[in-house]
């Protein structure tokens, strides 16, 4: 049941996502059913190691024009030609004229060089602290509405210290991301897995769902009518909908069940019978969870 799933988890986030976090939401519930109650996840790795392909630029970029052409003959052999076309075009467009270039390019693009010209590090340090968080949280919230304990070796302090410091070069090298890790586990771990090219995400079918089965409710949960929106809101809001892509209506759809649920009282159905909480400092180590929420 995806909107019922989709209500609860709301819920247990406290603040609208930018999907509707059924890929995770369902994990920890097949999880909990197998009777598990830690999990090892590797979040952390990405934005510690460049393991994104959007990273690459940031790489290139730093190389000079003798090793340049050899670096990109490695792209071409580990990834899609247009991820390295893109890759060497960016990285060019940073280096050459930016301010020629920049004059041609949206907004977005022209801040998307800026950071190029950063290097892949400066990249590292933003999203750990952005949107490494945001992930951190999203797991957090959905394993333990299940209670599971999600632990993340790769952010342990002591190997996330160690990677600040490491060299741009060390973790992005011949075309390899994460190429630091790939050979501290060459040998330990099978070939297929260390030296595996594709990267897969954590895919969610919400183009399907609201193309599909769920449509009608897409449709209801991305009306604004009945919804107390003030003007900045509708006015931010109605274009996403009205032509959005998937993701922009998700993130609304996401906005507006956070309102019905704390804008509007709704949150009282899942607090009632709400047993106390023991803590330790900050860290919860016992709880009851609320009627209606799956313990």
């Amino acid at each position: 049941n995806v909107p019922e799933a989709h209500r609860k988890m709301i819920w247990h986030l406290d603040t609208p996502p930018d999907s509707t976090l059924m890929s995770s939401w369902h994990t920890f519930q097949l999880v909990k059913q197998t009777g598990i109650k830690v999990t090892l996840d590797g979040q952390g790795a990405d934005e510690q190691l460049a393991g994104y392909l959007f990273y690459l630029p940031h790489r290139l970029h730093g190389y000079g024009f003798s090793d340049l052409g050899r670096q990109f003959s490695a792209l071409l052999a580990k990834h899609p030609t247009r991820v390295a076309l893109g890759a060497l075009f960016l990285a060019g467009a940073a280096r050459l004229a930016p301010s020629i270039v920049g004059t041609f390019l949206h907004p977005r693009h022209k801040l998307r060089m800026e950071d190029v010209r950063r290097g892949a590090n400066w990249a590292l340090r933003r999203d750990c602290g952005m949107n490494l968080a945001n992930l951190i949280h999203y797991a957090d919230r959905t394993s333990m509405a299940f209670s599971v304990e999600s632990r993340m070796p790769f952010l342990d302090f002591r190997l996330a210290e160690f990677l600040a410091k490491v060299p741009e070069c060390y973790k992005i090298h011949n075309g390899w991301t994460k190429a630091i890790a790939r050979d501290a586990f060459a040998g330990k771990i099978p070939d297929e897995v260390v030296w595996r090219k594709d990267k897969l995400g954590w895919p969610i079918p919400e183009e399907q769902w609201s193309n599909g089965p769920l449509r009608g409710w897409f449709e209801r949960s991305l009306d604004a009518r009945g919804r107390n929106l003030d003007a900045l809101m509708a006015a931010r809001t109605e274009p996403m909908v009205r032509a959005g892509s998937i993701a922009q209506k998700v993130r609304v759809m996401n906005l507006f069940a956070w309102l019905d649920t704390y804008g509007s009282g709704d949150w009282r159905q899942f607090e009632s019978g709400a047993a106390s909480v023991e803590c330790t400092g900050t860290k919860v180590i016992d709880s009851q969870p609320p009627a209606g929420i799956p313990a």
